[in-house]
């Protein structure tokens, strides 16, 4: 970041970064959304450099071992025959084979350390890839479990959107915008919800969602609810268990309506309540994080960059 926004100009003979007043108030990215979200992004960068600055704590390595392989003791050379062979000669070849496997393990154990001493998740996926083939080739089962540890395919992906996500907010300047919207949906969310309670399992709550691709403010958030039956176009009949059989791929989904509407429906009483929250129902709801959040979240940002 330093090295993209700033410049290096060199003050009394000192090496300094330097930033022009207008770039800063000419881009969006610097301008301060949240005192709160700025505030804990500080902390969290300072924290970091301490890390950095800290993390040597792990930084010793494996002693280096320096032997006349070809030692023995006297006794062992005197020239008295054997089944086997020469035993000096074989011996060296132990020896030499504990060398080697010391190797690997030092080899091994550097490269666990850089894992660990990695900072950036995708960095460190990129350490891991390079020994998964010798891992699993040179160390068998152990290697097998090192690596199914270590390695997992959605996490990566996941890491990858992510840091993509901020790339993009940020350099739009509307990172805590976004972030903040989430609270500004809960609140609609919980508000409509809490009004309408018990909810039954065989309804839907349909949320049609219209927001401003320039800055992710709202500009309408209607909530409805409609019999799953009704929705689906489906038989009202009702099984064993009292709901009207939909399929779990319909307890919840999205549907495009325009570049900035959607709308979000999800069967928001078929859900688990453990019994302790059966009378607590506003507070169930209030609490709980539903994936509808995170779900319309992706939604508006896929319409505001994935579709450019």
């Amino acid at each position: 970041m330093i090295n993209s926004d700033f410049e290096l100009v060199k003050i009394s003979d000192i090496n300094k970064f330097k930033i022009s007043g207008s770039k800063v108030l000419k881009n969006k990215k610097y301008l301060v959304q949240s005192k709160s979200f700025t505030l804990s992004r500080i902390e969290r960068n300072l924290s970091f450099a301490d890390f950095k600055r800290n993390r040597e704590f792990i930084s010793w390595k494996l002693p280096k071992t320096q032997l006349d392989l070809s030692g023995i003791m006297p006794d062992y050379s005197e020239p008295i025959e054997n089944s086997w062979g020469n035993i000096p000669i074989e011996f060296q070849k132990i020896k030499e084979n504990a060398l080697n496997a010391m190797e690997k393990k030092e080899s091994l154990y550097l490269y666990l350390k850089a894992i660990a001493e990695e900072i950036d998740p995708l960095k460190a996926f990129d350490k891991i890839e390079l020994i998964c083939n010798e891992i699993s080739t040179f160390y068998g089962y152990f290697g097998t479990e090192v690596i199914n540890s270590l390695y997992d395919e959605n996490f990566y992906y996941t890491c990858k959107n992510h840091k993509d996500k901020v790339k993009n907010l940020k350099e739009d300047g509307l990172l805590d915008i976004f972030v903040k919207s989430k609270t500004t949906l809960k609140k609609s969310v919980i508000d409509f919800l809490c009004k309408n309670l018990p909810i039954d399992a065989n309804t839907i709550h349909s949320m049609t969602i219209e927001f401003s691709l320039e800055n992710f403010k709202f500009k309408s958030i209607k909530h409805e609810l409609i019999k799953a039956n009704e929705y689906f176009h489906i038989p009202d009949t009702l099984n064993q268990y009292g709901h009207i059989d939909v399929s779990s791929s319909n307890y919840r989904g999205i549907k495009n309506i325009s570049g900035n509407t959607f709308e979000y429906y999800w069967l928001a009483g078929r859900i688990h309540i453990s019994d302790k929250l059966t009378n607590k129902l506003p507070q169930y709801y209030s609490e709980e994080d539903f994936w509808i959040y995170n779900d319309c979240l992706d939604m508006m940002y896929d319409l505001k960059y994935c579709n450019e």
